[in-house]
């Protein structure tokens, strides 16, 4: 649910005191203020409109759309020199306040100086935020599409002879599927020779990741 606009600068979330760093800008619907895969040089925060990401693989496939309103802070990335995981598209006319990262970083004491507490936990912060955006991605698509991108993503932690790190039960409820169709996709992965029949080891990554994106789909008659 987007919250509401921010109505002045004085109700701000930023709860700054002083000269602003962020100076306000008005955005027309279909204007793109971020590419997937730049490091943009703007910390933005949204006071009103509506924002779409989306992500796209390296087949050109969307992966990931969101949108993002009132009171949202985006950006935050380049403040650790890191790309935009998404390209970021105005929906709805909007009226975002701007501050460039180098000024952000100063002002937080991120510029210039030896790695700190505060940068070191931007880094930490970044990287459970994309997390969290790879676990909402697996609860996208059909039950098997769900399942062939955890079977892709998480590969590395199945090794063969080795006791599986997560339970099936522990999987499902990550996928939002139940244990029983998850069982049963794994069945037919191993049917057509995308995973081992008697370990759980991925045979074909490629053929995975077109399930994954919903470029394919498997038949119980296909061979």
């Amino acid at each position: 649910m987007l919250q509401k606009p921010v109505e002045s600068c004085e109700a701000c979330a930023l709860g700054l005191t002083g000269p602003c760093l962020f100076r306000l800008r008005k955005v027309a619907a279909g204007s793109t203020l971020a590419h997937q895969g730049e490091v943009s040089r703007e910390v933005l925060f949204v006071k009103d409109g509506v924002l779409g990401l989306g992500a796209t693989d390296a087949s050109g496939d969307e992966v990931l759309a969101c949108v993002r309103g009132p009171r949202s802070v985006l950006g935050l990335e380049a403040l650790a020199g890191r790309p935009s995981p998404f390209t970021v598209t105005v929906l709805a006319d909007a009226a975002v306040c701007a501050a460039s990262a180098h000024q952000v970083k100063a002002a937080t004491g991120l510029d210039g100086a030896p790695k700190t507490l505060v940068s070191s936990f931007l880094g930490l912060v970044l990287d459970e935020h994309d997390a969290a955006m790879r676990d909402a991605h697996l609860r996208a698509g059909s039950a098997a599409a769900r399942v062939a991108k955890f079977l892709v993503g998480y590969s590395r932690l199945m090794v063969p002879g080795r006791a599986a790190a997560f339970s099936k039960t522990h999987v499902a409820a990550l996928l939002g599927i139940r244990p029983e169709t998850l069982s049963r996709s794994l069945r037919q992965f191993a049917e057509h020779r995308l995973i081992g029949a008697d370990r759980l080891e991925v045979l074909d990554a490629a053929g995975l990741a077109e399930i994954g994106r919903g470029a394919k789909a498997l038949t119980p008659g296909e061979q």
